[in-house]
């Protein structure tokens, strides 16, 4: 049995983010009444033809709001969502990765929780990448 430290949960952890099924932001905004049931497939027609995301261009579309999808991908992910105008990373944290890693990875951190483990601010699913990343620093 693993001992219970802050890096085997941290581990843990990061096994079950990056192993939990993950559910299509769009079918979460049709579930929350932001979209019609049709507009996700009539944004996928465009995406075939654009390198953007369908999520990209609902939101160009004036579909649904940008912050309707951050706040879906964080629901369809299973995580909190966190409002970086409202509570702004604390510097110390943000001081401690080089802007590559965060530019890279696309993340910001946020906070340091009492049991050591560190909170980041993700655009996208974190993935075992990501918490490479973070050892390195």
């Amino acid at each position: 049995m693993p001992a219970d430290t802050p890096d085997a949960n941290r581990k843990t952890m990061m096994s079950e983010l990056t192993s939990a099924p993950e559910r299509d932001v769009a079918d979460v905004l049709v579930e929350e009444g932001l979209l019609s049931p049709d507009e996700p497939a009539y944004a996928d027609t465009h995406q075939r033809t654009t390198s953007s995301s369908v999520h990209r261009i609902l939101s160009a579309l004036g579909m649904v709001r940008a912050l309707d999808v951050a706040r879906g991908n964080a629901r369809a992910w299973g995580f909190p969502y966190h409002d970086l105008a409202a509570d702004p990373p604390q510097k110390v944290f943000i001081r401690r990765f080089p802007l590559s890693a965060m530019l890279e990875h696309h993340f910001v951190p946020v906070q340091q929780t009492p049991d050591g483990a560190l909170v980041v601010a993700a655009t996208y699913k974190p993935r075992p990448a990501l918490e490479a990343a973070l050892r390195e620093t």
